[in-house]
C-alpha cells in the first residue's frame, strides 16, 4: 500500500513554490497553456515524497507513521525531469538536501509573492557531503555546486568558486601522504571545506614556488572578484577549515572576519580567540571607523600574530588615515 498525497497537500505544495520546481538549478514554472487538452492547462509538476509512499521506495523510513508519509512535511514540489532524478540517485539526493531544497523554495516564494519581475534569491540551499580521495573529485565538487543552487550567484561567480573549491580539494589528495575525507558544507551566504591533517593554507598556497592551478585559481578570484567574494582560511584543531562567502548576502563573512559597525573598543573587547588561527583577518569597517579606532583596533589585532596579513574593507580612499593604517600595522593592505 503506498501512502499517497491527497489533493489538498498536492495543491498546498504546488502553491507554495509558485508552482517552480524545488531543485534550486531548476526553478521551472510547472504549469501553463495548452492549446491540445481539454481543460486548456499544461501541467508537468509533480509532488514528490521526500521518504517514499511505500517500503522499498526511495529514502522510505519505517519509523514513519501512514499519516506523517502522506502529510504536507514529507513533499516537495517539483518538475517530473528532477522528481525521477532524486529517486533514481538516493545517496545523493538525501533527506536532508531535499527538505533543504523545500524551504529555499518556499523562501523564494514568499518574498517573491506580489512583487513584479522577481528573480529568486541568490541564497544557497544548505547541504552536507563528504567526498571520499578515491572518488572521482571533479564530479563529486560539481555535484555538490549544482545541489546548492549556486548558479544563482551568476556563471563567471559559480564558475570561480568551484574551480577554487575544486583546486583546495585536489590539493589535498595530491599531496598529503594519508589523504582524509573531504567535507564541504554549505549554507545561504558561502561554501566550506573541512580537511583533517597538515595545515596548507592561504599563505601557503599563495606563496608556493611551485604553485600552479590551485594558486592560480585562487588568485583569479581575488582579482576579480575581489568586490564580492572572500577567502577565510584558518588552521583550527588538527583540521583545515576554507570559507568562500558572498560578503554581499550576509552580514556573517566567516570565521576570520569582523565587522566594526558599532563602536570599536565594544567590537575589539569581544573578538574570538580563534582569529589565532587565521592567515589572513579581515576587518569590514564602516564610515563611523576613525583614526582614534585604529590603535585599539590594529594593537589587539597584532597580538594575534605580528606576521598576520590584516586586509581592511569599506575605508574610503582617503589617504590619511590609509597611511596611518598601515603605520600601526604595515602587513596591512586595502580590500
Amino acid at each position: 500500500m503506498r501512502d499517497d498525497f491527497p489533493s489538498a497537500v498536492k495543491r498546498r505544495l504546488a502553491d507554495a513554490t509558485g508552482h517552480r520546481c524545488s531543485a534550486p538549478t531548476c526553478r521551472a514554472v510547472t504549469v501553463g497553456p495548452s492549446d491540445t487538452k481539454s481543460d486548456g492547462v499544461s501541467r508537468v509538476g509533480v509532488a514528490a515524497h521526500i521518504a517514499a509512499a511505500s517500503f522499498g521506495g526511495p529514502r522510505f523510513d519505517s519509523r514513519m507513521s501512514p499519516e506523517e508519509r502522506s502529510s504536507y512535511n514529507n513533499g516537495i514540489w517539483l518538475c517530473a525531469t528532477h522528481a525521477k532524478m532524486i529517486d533514481d540517485d538516493t545517496r545523493r539526493f538525501t533527506v536532508r538536501l531535499l527538505t533543504s531544497w523545500k524551504n529555499k523554495a518556499e523562501g523564494n516564494a514568499r518574498e517573491a509573492l506580489g512583487r513584479p519581475m522577481h528573480s529568486d534569491s541568490c541564497s544557497l540551499a544548505a547541504h552536507i557531503v563528504d567526498i571520499h580521495p578515491s572518488s572521482n573529485l571533479g564530479l563529486a565538487v560539481s555535484n555538490f555546486m549544482w545541489d546548492i543552487g549556486l548558479r544563482a550567484w551568476g556563471e563567471g561567480h559559480a564558475s570561480i568558486v568551484e574551480n577554487v573549491t575544486y583546486e583546495i580539494c585536489l590539493n589535498h589528495i595530491a599531496h598529503s601522504q594519508d589523504p582524509r575525507p573531504i567535507r564541504l558544507s554549505s549554507d545561504q551566504s558561502g561554501v566550506s571545506i573541512a580537511i583533517s591533517g597538515s595545515k596548507f593554507g592561504l599563505i601557503d598556497l599563495l606563496g608556493s614556488t611551485q604553485g600552479r592551478g590551485g594558486q592560480a585559481a585562487l588568485k583569479a578570484l581575488r582579482q576579480h572578484y575581489k568586490n564580492d567574494l572572500l577567502v577565510n582560511y584558518r588552521y583550527y584543531n588538527g583540521r583545515s577549515e576554507w570559507a568562500i562567502r558572498n560578503i554581499l548576502l550576509s552580514d556573517d563573512v566567516g570565521p576570520c572576519s569582523i565587522k566594526i559597525q558599532d563602536l570599536a573598543p565594544r567590537v575589539i573587547a569581544n573578538l574570538p580567540e580563534q582569529l589565532a588561527a587565521c592567515d589572513e583577518i579581515h576587518v569590514y569597517a564602516s564610515g563611523l571607523f576613525r583614526f582614534s579606532d585604529a590603535p585599539q583596533v590594529f594593537k589587539r589585532l597584532l597580538k594575534f600574530g605580528a606576521e598576520k596579513s590584516i586586509v581592511i574593507h569599506g575605508l574610503p580612499e582617503e589617504p590619511g588615515l590609509r597611511q596611518y593604517i598601515l603605520t600601526l600595522a604595515p602587513n596591512s593592505r586595502f580590500g
